[in-house]
């Protein structure tokens, strides 16, 4: 319509004063403005941010397991407490939204229960970072056995993946609709105790933490897992009196453990005797061009991967540096930590035995005064091993 005005215009516009015809124009197109704004249809104007944009409603939650209606029957396996029934995530049937909040509100009662198991069944202390944080700042925590600093031989530093999980768990998604063992980290951590050796979980998902005044806050030097895995190594592992450490690491842990050798190589190189992943992502090439620490991981490290092969079979890399990668008998990533338990047990074990029998070859060969000390023979060995790499690194960096 306004198309036909306006040429109607354009063939009488020469019998008109100029000023006038374009108050004539102007007035036309406001009035045809006007229409449209009446009709609804101008879509010049944004739609209001309540138009646009559905609000998210608010949802209360209980403020425990068992008003949730659930709770731990003998086996570790979360039941109704009326029907003992696995969970079921349709609460509220076609309400997705709703269900998916549930669940994650139910998830955060199970973190703190699995806090609660690892203080009351494995006697684990909660350890809050920093160290120095000030009163009322945003800190995170971690878990440390009693002797987890003190215990001269061993020392066992568990790390988690990415996502919902917190410290002392593998898989939310287990321990809900499997059971606590297949899902939580405490199988290891009662093992590894039994084995003697002192305990550090990390807690690398909890970066920001929300405070009295309602927003949340970053927690300073733990504001990634990276960040988290160096600023506990630096604070807790360095200091602790244990020759020997294993490191037990899935998913994005990997990613985590070895931004923690380039930070530590010296201190990875002459401790850590042995380093189980369970399906890590890691990747060598892109993150590590120190060559010790490559053959490091090819002699000390196992990946054990999701895989059809049968459970112990070797798997192919795609990449060219990497630790040996072996199928932990399961094709489901986050199973992987507890199918392979016995295996990542065994290759641990088979190690710390490697290490003491190198200790015990190097006290019968200490038999006289003009031979060196173990601990003078340990430092020749490594400078050489230093020297050694020096030249060959940067040829490695080119290849990476």
């Amino acid at each position: 319509m306004t198309g036909f005005i306006f040429s109607v215009f354009l063939q009488h516009v020469s019998y008109l004063n100029i000023v006038v015809a374009f108050m004539v124009l102007a007035a036309i197109l406001l009035f045809t403005l006007l229409l449209q704004i009446m009709a609804g249809v101008n879509t010049n104007i944004p739609p209001s941010p309540a138009e646009s944009e559905e609000e998210e409603p608010t949802y209360t939650f209980p403020e425990t397991l068992q008003e949730f209606g659930y709770d731990f029957n003998d086996k570790g396996e979360l039941r109704d407490i009326q029907t003992d029934e696995y969970y079921n995530f349709h609460h509220s049937e076609g309400d997705h939204r709703y269900n998916q909040k549930r669940y994650e509100a139910l998830g955060e009662k199970i973190t703190d229960y699995v806090y609660d198991l690892m203080e009351k069944e494995t006697k684990l202390k909660r350890v809050y970072i920093p160290v120095d944080a000030e009163e009322n700042a945003a800190r995170s925590f971690i878990f440390m056995s009693e002797d987890a600093l003190s215990n001269p031989d061993k020392l066992m530093v568990l790390i988690h993946g990415s996502g919902a999980v917190r410290a002392g768990q593998w898989s939310r998604k287990l321990i809900i609709n499997d059971n606590l063992d297949k899902g939580t980290q405490l199988p290891y951590i009662r093992e590894g105790i039994k084995q003697g050796y002192g305990i550090i979980v990390l807690n690398t998902n909890v970066n920001k933490v929300k405070l009295n005044d309602g927003n949340e806050h970053p927690v300073k030097k733990n504001q990634t897992p990276e960040e988290h895995g160096i600023y506990v190594w630096q604070h807790f592992v360095l200091k602790s009196k244990a020759k020997n450490i294993a490191i037990v690491a899935h998913s994005y842990g990997g990613i985590v453990t070895l931004e923690v050798a380039n930070k530590f190589t010296s201190d990875i190189l002459s401790r850590v005797f042995a380093i189980g992943f369970t399906d890590s992502v890691h990747s060598v090439s892109h993150q590590i061009d120190d060559i010790a620490i490559v053959d490091f991981l090819k002699e000390k490290a196992v990946n054990y991967v999701s895989s059809n092969k049968e459970q112990g079979e070797p798997v192919d890399s795609y990449e060219k540096h990497d630790c040996l990668r072996i199928a932990a008998g399961t094709n489901q990533h986050e199973l992987t930590s507890w199918s392979c338990f016995n295996l990542l047990f065994d290759f641990i074990k088979d190690q710390y035995e490697k290490v003491k029998t190198a200790e015990e070859s190097v006290r019968e060969s200490a038999d006289g005064s003009d031979n060196p000390t173990p601990n003078e023979k340990t430092d020749s060995i490594q400078e050489e091993e230093r020297k050694s790499t020096e030249t060959s690194s940067q040829t490695l960096k080119k290849e990476l």
